[in-house]
């Protein structure tokens, strides 16, 4: 019958903690990155959907991939990007430049944006809620 009572007290002791975590408001923090990220999605995902996606120099794990809902090649320059999509028939290579903030925390303001078949390159970015376009000088 002792089982019973530690039990009893473990459920207690655990309900009172949970409690006071669910009560604690400082254990919830302000994630403003994922919405500017899930912007940055939206807008190329609705904007540049005949694409395909690459980061350069950074792995794609489940974040980016669920973030777009379609595949991201990681470690690919834009050449081979360029080759990838010519060879699925795509217009655009969007070459995303996340930036990582601490363990996990992916942060995507910028991506420069390769249009195929006119040969010219934009400069997308985010800021404050906010997409923003600019064309490049230069087509590389």
């Amino acid at each position: 019958m002792p089982e019973v009572g530690v039990l009893i007290v473990a459920l207690v002791f655990g309900g009172l903690n949970l409690r006071s975590y669910v009560k604690d408001e400082t254990r919830i923090w302000d994630i403003d990155y994922m919405a500017e990220n899930e912007l940055i999605a939206q807008y190329i995902n609705e904007n540049y959907r005949d694409s395909v996606l690459a980061v350069s120099d950074y792995p794609v794990r489940g974040y980016i991939n669920l973030l777009f809902g379609r595949g991201v090649y990681e470690y690919t320059n834009v050449d081979t990007a360029r080759e990838k999509a010519v060879i699925s028939g795509k217009q655009y290579v969007v070459m995303l430049e996340p930036q990582e903030y601490g363990e996990g925390v992916i942060v995507l303001k910028v991506a420069r944006i390769y249009d195929i078949q006119k040969n010219s390159v934009q400069f997308l970015s985010v800021e404050n809620g906010k997409v923003s376009i600019d064309d490049a000088a230069d087509s590389n």
